[in-house]
């Protein structure tokens, strides 16, 4: 492991390359800003999915944004001009997209090191398998920016939601703060469109949320109902989800090897 700053993190960047980074909450803020202070890209293509902010890199002349998912800064890019392609895939297909595109650079958040093991925190989701291969590569380089504001998770053996800090090649330290989506209050239309949602639901069920008034709505509604004895099994979890647990009404006992608890990406 090599500890540098942001800048000679930087600099290990060529100006043709190859870069990957995890969907939103993953992406390395710090190093992506950084980024944008250099003018020499010639063909420097990176990959990833529902940036969390607007990063200069992502405008530069000789920079190609391949997108497996269009958020907010996508459509921007997109509308601004910027060299910017959608890559069709479901969450299940990313995986094997990055390991099709076998980036030169895969760069993740996380948290501080304890203990000698970096937690990747918030988000890795379909981009674990590949942090470890670039990580066993000796052709390739593992990055990853880590700021104690990055809570540790922890995941369930076999998954481990964390890598040693030998098998990182970069270690960069940021003040950076994860991404914070606040809760809005929902419409009327919308506590419609749940109360209509939540008739479809019984005990039992295994429930997954978005991001949105509508999902936390059902949520809530089914934490303040009569119904329990719920599995979770989301992409997102949120402060829905969050008060579902409070309320006792979440189980996951579901006769698999993660039953007590809700597997979230």
């Amino acid at each position: 492991m090599a500890r540098m700053t942001i800048s000679e993190a930087v600099a290990i960047v060529r100006p043709t390359d190859t870069l990957a980074v995890p969907l939103g909450p993953g992406v390395p803020g710090g190093f992506m800003h950084a980024l944008g202070d250099r003018d020499d890209y010639v063909d420097l293509q990176i990959s990833g999915a529902l940036m969390p902010d607007l990063y200069a890199v992502l405008t530069k002349p000789g920079v190609h944004y391949r997108s497996g998912f269009f958020g907010p800064a996508e459509r921007f890019l997109r509308d601004a001009g910027s060299s910017i392609d959608f890559v069709p895939a479901d969450f299940r297909r990313f995986a094997p997209i990055l390991e099709r595109m076998r980036p030169r650079i895969m760069a993740t958040a996380g948290s501080l090191p304890v203990d000698g093991w970096v937690s990747l925190s918030v988000h890795a989701g379909a981009t674990v398998d590949e942090i470890h291969r670039a990580s066993a590569d000796p052709e390739r380089i593992l990055l990853v920016e880590v700021s104690e504001h990055f809570p540790r998770t922890f995941g369930v053996a076999p998954h481990e939601h964390r890598i040693h800090v030998d098998a990182i090649d970069c270690l960069v330290e940021s003040d950076r703060t994860p991404l914070n989506l606040a809760d809005t209050e929902p419409t009327e239309a919308e506590r419609t469109i749940a109360d209509i949602a939540v008739s479809f639901i019984h005990s039992g069920s295994t429930l997954q949320t978005g991001i949105g008034g509508i999902p936390n709505q059902i949520a809530l509604s089914l934490a303040a109902s009569d119904m329990g004895d719920f599995g979770v099994h989301s992409e997102m979890f949120t402060t829905g989800l969050m008060r579902l647990h409070q309320a006792g009404k979440v189980t996951n006992k579901k006769g698999t090897e993660f039953d007590g608890f809700s597997p979230t990406t």
